[in-house]
C-alpha cells in the first residue's frame, strides 16, 4: 500500500453478512487506504465522514445504501452514490478490468487479491452477471471498482 494521501475513495456498504469496504486510491492509482468492517449504520456513517473528509468518494447507493449515501451527502458534499444494476455493474466491472490490465491501479496482496481471484461473470439470458461465487464476498472488488470509477471521473473518463 502507498503512504501517499488518497485522491478518491470507493465504498461498498454492508452491515452484517457482507463487509463495508473503504478503498482510497492515491494520485498514482495505488491503494493507499483500505478498511473493512461490519458495524451498525450509525458507526459506519461516523467513520466514513471522518475518513473521507473532503476527498471525492463514490459509494454504493443500492438498496439500503441509498439512505446512507443521502445522510453522508448532508454531512460531506463530495459523495456520489452509485446504484448497482445489471448494466451499471457491467460498466463498473469493465472499467476495473481495463484499469487492472493496463496497470493503472495497484493494490496490496490480501483480501483484495483474494476476492479478485474468485470474482466471476456468468452469461445469463438477460446479459452478463458479475458476482463472487456462493459463500464468498465481492465487497473489496466493488469498492475498488467504485474507486476506479471515481478516479476516471476526476480525469474526465466517467461522469462525476
Amino acid at each position: 500500500m502507498s503512504g501517499r494521501p488518497p485522491v478518491v475513495y470507493g465504498v461498498d456498504l454492508a452491515k452484517s453478512v457482507d463487509w463495508t469496504v473503504v478503498i482510497g486510491l492515491d494520485d498514482q492509482g495505488t491503494v493507499c487506504r483500505f478498511d473493512r468492517y461490519q458495524w451498525p449504520w450509525e458507526e459506519t456513517v461516523k467513520r466514513l465522514v471522518n475518513e473521507i473528509g473532503l476527498i471525492p468518494a463514490v459509494i454504493d447507493s443500492t438498496g439500503v445504501g441509498d439512505p446512507i449515501v443521502e445522510r453522508l451527502q448532508r454531512e460531506i458534499s463530495n459523495v456520489q452514490g452509485y446504484n448497482f444494476s445489471q448494466t451499471s455493474k457491467q460498466k463498473l466491472m469493465e472499467g476495473l478490468a481495463v484499469a487492472i490490465q493496463t496497470s493503472e491501479i495497484k493494490y496490496p496482496d490480501g483480501p483484495i487479491v483474494s476476492e479478485l481471484e474468485s470474482f466471476a461473470f456468468e452469461y445469463t439470458r438477460t446479459g452478463v452477471r458479475y458476482s463472487a461465487p456462493d459463500g464468498l464476498h465481492d465487497d473489496c472488488v466493488m469498492a475498488l471498482a467504485l474507486a476506479v470509477y471515481g478516479q476516471n471521473a476526476a480525469v474526465g473518463v466517467g461522469v462525476w
